[in-house]
């Protein structure tokens, strides 16, 4: 019995042009390789980690918390001299670079930045590299550069110093301020919030000006700034366990008109939970230095808790923070906290 004659119909391909490579990491993939989609879908096992870790409780003391000369000094072992402090950044930003050496430069640098840096590659442009600053710097072809010390570099040198200005950017903004006005500490912020899950946490203060700065700065950097902040938690964690420190007790000062926590915040007693800390909040292991800021404009309150290490993303060995004030940085997340007045 024969088979009916079936009709196959032709199939038309309609093919796009592309002017510029498929960039996988915008496009996450499940566990079977397919795109996933919907929050949290599709994440890498490090951001899975950070978003467990962010979910970790904060533990109260019992009593008021005392200085722990131990834990100090395995987290900043090296002293808080100036050149000690200058020498951690500069690893800092070393180090995080060479992290993030397989993440392409469509992610780390900015658009203007990539275009120059394919003008040099063809030789449209010169680059020299000052070396008091690490900066490289555009000459026309031709002209002579404005500083007889500046030496000439290729394209991958000026990539390479690129990529770690990058890095040293996100490190410098926050050095300056952790949110206040700033569109890029705020654009930091709100990186780390969606990218690792940090919700609910505290909100701040803008204008319809600085918004807009800031969605312009998170749609320029955002994507580089998450792979930033991921990279300096890896790095942190295994400073930690290294050092054997499974948690850290950490003070925070706040100056506020009467001494107490603001009355959004629920307080029992010496007893806070649950308070709204910013996605990436500033602490210190000295609870001078939280005693100093809570009293800087009159009196003001201390907060302190035992916090997980998987809560720590930085301190100023392996990231963010000023080694001066014994700073460590903590995500947002669940817990108690002691509170007294400072005064």
């Amino acid at each position: 019995m024969g088979h009916p004659t079936r009709t196959v119909r032709p199939v038309r391909l309609r093919l796009r042009s592309k002017s510029r490579p498929f960039e996988e990491h915008l496009h996450p993939r499940d566990g079977r390789g397919r795109f996933a989609h919907g929050p949290g879908a599709g994440l890498n096992p490090l951001l899975e980690r950070i978003r467990a870790a962010a979910g970790r409780p904060s533990r109260a003391p019992r009593s008021e918390p005392h200085f722990d000369e131990e834990q100090h000094g395995l987290v900043f072992r090296d002293g808080q001299s100036e050149r000690v402090a200058k020498a951690y950044k500069a690893n800092v930003v070393e180090g995080i670079t060479r992290d993030l050496r397989d993440m392409p430069d469509e992610t780390l640098l900015l658009e203007s930045d990539r275009v120059w840096l394919d003008k040099v590659r063809s030789g449209e442009a010169h680059a020299y590299e000052d070396h008091a600053t690490g900066i490289a710097n555009s000459v026309r072809p031709g002209d002579s550069p404005a500083d007889a010390s500046w030496t000439r570099v290729d394209a991958d040198r000026v990539r390479e110093l690129l990529r770690r200005d990058a890095v040293n950017q996100v490190v410098a903004t926050w050095a300056m301020t952790s949110n206040d006005e700033d569109p890029g500490a705020l654009a930091l912020q709100e990186t780390a919030r969606d990218a690792f899950g940090l919700h609910p946490a505290a909100d701040w203060p803008s204008t319809d000006q600085i918004a807009r700065e800031t969605a312009g700065q998170r749609a320029a950097l955002g994507t580089g700034h998450a792979a930033i902040l991921t990279a300096m938690w890896e790095r942190t964690q295994n400073h930690l366990a290294e050092a054997q420190l499974g948690s850290l007790t950490v003070w925070r000062g706040v100056a506020t008109p009467d001494g107490r926590p603001p009355a959004g915040w629920t307080a029992d007693g010496s007893t806070l939970s649950d308070p709204l800390l910013r996605p990436l909040s500033a602490f210190s292991l000295d609870p001078d230095v939280a005693h100093g800021f809570a009293t800087d404009e009159g009196p003001g309150f201390v907060m302190s808790a035992i916090v997980p290490a998987e809560r720590v993303i930085a301190t100023p060995a392996t990231g963010l923070g000023c080694l001066d004030e014994s700073e460590v940085v903590i995500l947002a997340g669940p817990g108690t906290w002691h509170w007294q007045t400072a005064e």
